[in-house]
C-alpha cells in the first residue's frame, strides 16, 4: 500500500538525517594555505631557530680552525681528511642510537640532552690544560 502525500510530509525518518554528499575518493581536500614563516609565531620554536643558527656558525667555526690547526701541525692534507672525516664514522655509529632514542624518549628531552651535552664538551675541549 502506497503512502500518502500527505504521510510521506509527515514522515520522520529513524536514525540520523541523511549526511550531504560525500567527497569522492578522488577529490582532494584541501588544507588552508599556510606561509612557511608561520611557524616563527611559536615562541619555543624561535628560540630552537635561533639556538639552531648559532650551534651551526660554532660547528662550522671549530671546523675550519680545526683544519688549518691540522694542517699548520703537519702540513699534509690528508692529514686534513682524516681529521674532518674520522668523525663521520661516529656520526654515522650513533644516528643509529639516535634512531632507537627517538623512537622511546620525548624529542625535546633528547634535544635538551644532546645540546647540554655539546655545550661541556665544547668547554671541556676550550678549558683543557696540560
Amino acid at each position: 500500500m502506497a503512502a500518502t502525500k500527505a504521510e510521506q510530509e509527515n514522515f520522520e525518518p529513524l536514525g540520523p538525517p541523511p549526511a550531504e554528499k560525500p567527497q569522492s575518493l578522488d577529490t582532494p581536500v584541501l588544507a588552508p594555505r599556510v606561509g612557511p614563516m608561520e611557524v616563527m609565531r611559536i615562541p619555543d620554536f624561535r628560540w630552537m631557530a635561533f639556538a639552531s643558527v648559532f650551534m651551526v656558525f660554532g660547528f662550522e667555526a671549530r671546523a675550519a680552525v680545526q683544519s688549518w690547526l691540522s694542517y699548520e701541525l703537519t702540513g699534509s692534507q690528508a692529514w686534513v681528511g682524516a681529521v674532518n672525516g674520522v668523525p663521520a664514522i661516529a656520526v654515522i655509529a650513533l644516528s643509529l642510537v639516535g634512531g632507537l632514542a627517538a623512537d622511546r624518549f620525548p624529542k625535546r628531552d633528547i634535544l635538551l640532552v644532546v645540546r647540554a651535552a655539546i655545550v661541556a664538551m665544547s668547554f671541556l675541549t676550550a678549558y683543557h690544560h696540560e
